[in-house]
């Protein structure tokens, strides 16, 4: 797992996300869509409802570890699994 900051272009150690049940409902969604998805590096923004916030969830294979992550996300980030 790496959690990425885009802004401070950091990996993240510990977040606290809330969330309302519909956007629990909405993410379980999109999560349930990435999990049957066959494509490397497969994707999906979850956005609050003004879209000041956004996560961006990327799947990035069963067991290669962070190989296929693309190298923006790996910069100053150690490699994590």
């Amino acid at each position: 797992m790496l959690v990425y900051d885009e802004v401070s272009n950091a990996d993240l150690q510990n977040v606290t996300i809330l969330l309302d049940k519909n956007e629990i409902l909405q993410l379980i969604s999109y999560l349930e869509a990435l999990v049957q998805s066959d494509t490397q590096n497969d994707h999906f923004h979850f956005s609050n409802d003004d879209y000041s916030k956004e996560l961006t969830f990327v799947s990035y294979g069963d067991t290669d570890g962070l190989k296929h992550v693309p190298d923006k996300y790996k910069r100053n980030t150690a490699s994590k699994t």
